[in-house]
């Protein structure tokens, strides 16, 4: 599943159709992102470890906040 992130832009095209997927791993969430105007792929770009967040909703948010600094 992929949600579009509010303010972040497209290092590419400059859009600001960013998408992000969160991946759950034994040890951690793969955060990856993608643009849906030029279609670049990002691959993953942060990375939020289990022990951090309680459950996959604060995975989510961690990994919302971190692709906007990510794309800032």
């Amino acid at each position: 599943m992929s949600v579009e992130v509010d303010d972040a832009y497209c290092r590419d095209c400059g859009d600001d159709a960013i998408y992000m997927d969160v991946k759950e791993e034994p040890s951690l969430y793969k955060i990856g992102a993608y643009c849906h105007s030029c279609n670049l792929d990002y691959g993953v770009v942060e990375y939020v470890p289990r022990g951090d967040v309680d459950h996959m909703d604060e995975a989510w948010s961690e990994a919302e906040r971190l692709i906007q600094r990510y794309f800032d």
